[in-house]
């Protein structure tokens, strides 16, 4: 999909899929879409739309389990690539697709098998590699209560294993 750079039509092709995924898996919609748009400044001169994609399990429960990983990767190379050319593309299967196709699977599993005790928000956000423009725009315009939140999961880059240390790195806090 050419990368998925936020704001391109590859970014559009690759809702679609995620749309239609969702719809395929009975996911119910957030605020009366999947689609959310929002405004970004890659750079000091350009203001660009992109566009998160967000899903919910409503199972009438006091609690929210919120899941995530970005779709968009950095396109076809340039300043943030391994590539500095501007015509190659730079795939990103283990940053992000990898956790976008875990976070697809467990989205399926939730929905058929998953606890009942808590609600499921699944979202993928977009404009990670410019800034993390998609994640401040959830938590931003609040689509569900986060006083509700429970925890929060965030799958990004699980198909990159350190060879070396040969670890899984998993990382915690609390909220303040």
């Amino acid at each position: 999909m050419g990368g998925r750079k936020a704001g391109t039509h590859f970014e559009k092709k690759a809702v679609r899929y995620l749309v239609n995924q969702l719809v395929d898996l009975k996911i119910e919609k957030l605020s009366g879409s999947f689609i959310h748009t929002f405004p970004f400044r890659p750079d000091s001169v350009i203001t660009d739309t992109a566009i998160n994609i967000i899903g919910f399990i409503d199972n009438k429960a006091d609690s929210t389990i919120i899941i995530g990983a970005h779709y968009d990767h950095i396109g076809l190379g340039g300043p943030k690539s391994r590539s500095l050319t501007d015509k190659k593309i730079h795939p990103g299967a283990d940053d992000n697709a990898s956790g976008v196709a875990a976070l697809l699977l467990i989205s399926d599993f939730l929905k058929t098998k998953g606890t009942k005790s808590e609600n499921y928000c699944i979202a993928f956000l977009s404009a990670h590699e410019d800034g993390l423009f998609g994640s401040n725009d959830f938590v931003n315009k609040k689509y569900i209560d986060l006083s509700n939140i429970k925890l929060v999961i965030n799958l990004d880059m699980i198909g990159r294993l350190d060879t070396s240390a040969k670890n899984l790195v998993i990382q915690g806090g609390e909220k303040p």
